[in-house]
């Protein structure tokens, strides 16, 4: 009896010992995973608002957080960050939406979708500069969002085999280009 007590004390030791261990890494990698978000997040701004010159995080009156994006000190556009549940998790995105109310521009910042089929939502191609699924929202409307197999010019075309990520992302720009119209009308 006295063994497994003191095995017991031991582990526990171990563990605490551990822990402690995790925490610390955890205390000086914190502000670096924060610059490294920002960063990101900065990127992300300059790729779905590519007319803006500058950008500026503005919080409304309900808390939201939302980015504008200026040329010569003039708002053109505007940004949102949102999570929507594709078929593996969470996909959070990025999304640009012009003046007119269409998309300039959308980012996946993150995921976990299925490789090789889910993932296919930030595949760029071999050529292309750019990921082919998200830039066939570039300059839609509200009424042009909608997936379907065999699109139409105002339409998306589904990722083969990732209808549930394809319809995600969609839901997800739809979601922001609703939120903005909804906030240029309360200005």
């Amino acid at each position: 009896m006295k063994d497994i007590i003191k095995m017991g004390a031991v582990l526990m030791i171990i563990c605490l010992c551990a822990g402690l261990a995790l925490g610390s890494v955890y205390q000086v990698a914190w502000p670096k995973i924060e610059e490294q978000r920002r960063l990101a997040r900065e990127r992300a701004l300059k790729e779905v608002m590519p007319e803006a010159q500058s950008q500026r995080e503005v919080t409304n009156a309900l808390g939201e957080t939302y980015y504008e994006g200026l040329v010569d000190n003039v708002v053109v556009c505007y940004a949102k960050e949102t999570s929507v549940k594709g078929y593996g998790g969470a996909i959070e995105l990025m999304v640009g939406i012009t003046n007119d109310d269409a998309v300039c521009g959308v980012k996946v910042l993150s995921h976990t979708e299925t490789p090789g089929l889910g993932a296919k939502i930030g595949e760029i191609k071999y050529g292309d500069e750019k990921p082919w699924f998200l830039e066939q929202f570039y300059l839609k409307a509200l009424a042009g969002l909608q997936v379907v197999k065999h699109p139409s010019e105002e339409q998306i075309e589904a990722i083969t085999g990732a209808t549930i990520s394809s319809e995600a992302v969609t839901s997800g720009v739809k979601q922001i280009l609703q939120e903005i119209i909804k906030l240029e009308e309360t200005k």
